[in-house]
């Protein structure tokens, strides 16, 4: 049975033992055993406050793709921004964890807090798959490490709902 979607699964990070199921805290470390539900509002990032918007905000997150097929490769795979946020003054941008991938637990950087920056990531918005960031081969069960960066303009006027869409896609000899 080929790759689909639904065998490419995105988790939340943590640190120690056990679950994490708080996005606020998916800052690096360990793979939890959280899903992140897609189509969920503040699945990864946390509410905006008015004082936040006001002031403008830097903020990050961390998460792990991970090719949940049974047997099969998922080959030259690209990572890219599919629909970024319809708000000018709020952007994502995406990284790739360099260390702890290619294994099956991965082990992120753990940040000090949402507003730490990841060190040695080298952060951009490819809004395409020919533009997108080369994660490689995801063998079956392996793990990438993905950084997210939230950045919100100083004045940015309310918005109820601000989302975007990250998509990861690559081949397969089957």
């Amino acid at each position: 049975m080929p790759i689909i979607a639904t065998d490419i699964l995105f988790f939340l990070t943590k640190v120690g033992g056990g679950a994490q199921g708080n996005p606020n805290d998916s800052i690096g470390g360990e793979i939890s055993s959280t899903q992140i539900v897609d189509n969920t509002l503040h699945n990864l990032f946390d509410k905006v406050s008015g004082d936040q918007a006001l002031a403008g905000m830097i903020d990050y997150r961390a998460c792990y793709a991970k090719n949940n097929h049974g047997s099969i490769t998922l080959e030259t795979t690209k990572l890219w921004i599919q629909t970024n946020t319809s708000n000018s003054e709020i952007a994502i941008a995406k990284a790739l964890e360099g260390a702890g991938n290619g294994s099956t637990t991965g082990v992120m950087e753990r940040l000090a807090n949402e507003t730490t920056a990841p060190a040695g990531v080298t952060f951009s918005q490819p809004a395409n798959k020919a533009a997108g960031i080369l994660v490689g081969d995801l063998t079956p069960a392996q793990v990438h490490g993905i950084w997210e960066r939230r950045s919100i303009g100083a004045a940015t006027p309310g918005e109820n709902a601000a989302t975007f869409q990250i998509k990861l896609e690559g081949d397969t000899q089957q």
